[in-house]
């Protein structure tokens, strides 16, 4: 027992230093094993709307379509609109609003104190020594 604690105590940074390497490499091992569940899970979830909608377009086409029954259908299909509910249709949002006040903020001119303000550029753009 003595000879592990003087061991220890002869050693302490670098046992220290593996159990910061050991820690952080199981955190990587978790976090990647969280990524990959993520992925399988949205392709499962793709997967599936794949399988529906082609069980859906599967059910909608006639057994025996002639040719100008079938572009019918497919025009009418791309010409279709969803409907708009009113109470659900969205604004811009907040990013969107906060970039345009603020471009209208910059191209507000400055009234009296642009003289001022362009003086302040110009000793700043000065060299030191004048």
């Amino acid at each position: 027992m003595g000879d592990l604690s003087a061991w220890l105590q002869d050693n302490w940074y670098e046992l220290g230093t593996l159990l910061t390497l050991m820690s952080f490499v199981v955190a990587g091992v978790w976090f990647a094993s969280n990524v990959l569940k993520t992925i399988k899970a949205s392709q499962e979830q793709l997967g599936a709307i794949l399988k529906l909608s082609i069980a859906v377009s599967m059910d909608r086409t006639p057994k025996n379509p002639s040719a100008k029954d079938a572009l019918a259908e497919g025009i009418s299909s791309w010409l279709e609109t969803p409907a708009i509910n009113p109470s659900k249709t969205v604004g811009p949002n907040r990013f969107a609003l906060a970039c345009s006040r603020i471009l209208r903020w910059l191209q507000v001119p400055l009234h009296a104190a642009s003289a001022v303000s362009w003086r302040m550029v110009k000793w700043l753009q000065a060299p030191i020594g004048n």
